[in-house]
């Protein structure tokens, strides 16, 4: 959860600094903080069972939720994605 805070923060001073409102760079962002968001729950699903699987059940459940199946899909339309445009337009 410490790592997704940080990553978090970062994004929105990284936007509000240089001002990129444009698609291709919510793209990356978007790219980026999912692929950030699957190495952390992949490497926990590594843990012993049962905690390894409900990290799985979690990975799958991320997945689902953003509507993407590979971590460089972008889903315009998902609640992450339209997080990124609202920041990226203040």
């Amino acid at each position: 959860m410490a790592k997704f805070v940080v990553y978090l923060f970062v994004i929105c001073h990284f936007t509000k600094m240089t001002g990129n409102s444009n698609d291709t760079n919510i793209k990356e962002t978007f790219i980026d903080w999912n692929k950030a968001t699957i190495s952390s729950l992949s490497s926990c699903i590594k843990l012993p069972n049962p905690e390894g699987a409900i990290y799985r059940n979690r990975l799958e459940s991320f997945k689902a939720l953003v509507g993407i199946v590979d971590q460089n899909e972008v889903n315009l339309h998902s609640i992450r994605y339209q997080f990124l445009k609202e920041i990226s337009l203040k």
